[in-house]
């Protein structure tokens, strides 16, 4: 469970959110994420991007059957329109974005395809979970770099938030590395961290 969890939350820390300061000062709510030290902390087929601490479907090429996009981290699945269209079905939008993916889109219908989780069409051309905290289903999420974020328990007191979690901005919010660490553990090897959401 915790390292399915990581792999959602390593998205978190894919978009650069900043890490707290263990002053727990300022800023909006705060979340716990783990991060990963070595392949071994991640998923069967994972590597682990150490720099970020996030488990990462790839770090070079050669992970890839067509190459690694460096900046995402994913394997490519295209590196044309062609390769988007298999016979005459589209693979999901049928057109490659600049990240070697099926999904570049002009409007969300083109993202409305079989299967896909990827609903809207986001303002850089591609399909994504989320534009705007009103895409995104489920209490306490909100949309944070095209994806949807659980902020967490929401609050009015601290009195209502579990682990001396304070409450920020509505929402139950850690303080610091040391209060994830004595909430979550590190029993697995994951290295639980504060971050700004």
């Amino acid at each position: 469970m915790r390292k399915t969890s990581l792999i959602l939350v390593s998205v978190i820390v894919a978009f650069n959110l900043a890490a707290c300061g263990s002053d727990g000062g300022g800023g909006g709510p705060k979340a716990c994420v783990g991060k990963c030290t070595q392949d071994s902390d991640c998923d069967a087929n994972l590597k682990c991007l150490t720099s970020t601490g996030q488990c990462v479907a790839c770090l070079q090429d050669s992970d890839c059957a067509k190459g690694c996009d460096a900046t995402t981290h994913t394997c490519k699945q295209c590196t044309n329109d062609s390769e988007c269209v298999v016979a005459t079905v589209k693979i999901m939008t049928g057109q490659c974005d600049s990240f070697g993916r099926c999904l570049k889109c002009a409007t969300s219908n083109d993202c409305d395809f079989a299967g896909s989780t990827l609903k809207i069409c986001g303002p850089a051309g591609y399909c994504v979970k989320c534009a705007q905290d009103s895409d995104c289903t489920g209490i306490g999420h909100q949309c944070i770099d095209n994806v949807c974020v659980w902020k967490g328990d929401s609050c009015t007191t601290d009195a209502q938030c579990s682990y001396d979690f304070v409450c920020k901005g509505g929402y139950c919010s850690c303080t610091g590395d040391a209060m994830c660490e004595a909430a979550f553990g590190s029993s697995n090897d994951l290295h639980w961290t504060c971050v700004s959401m």
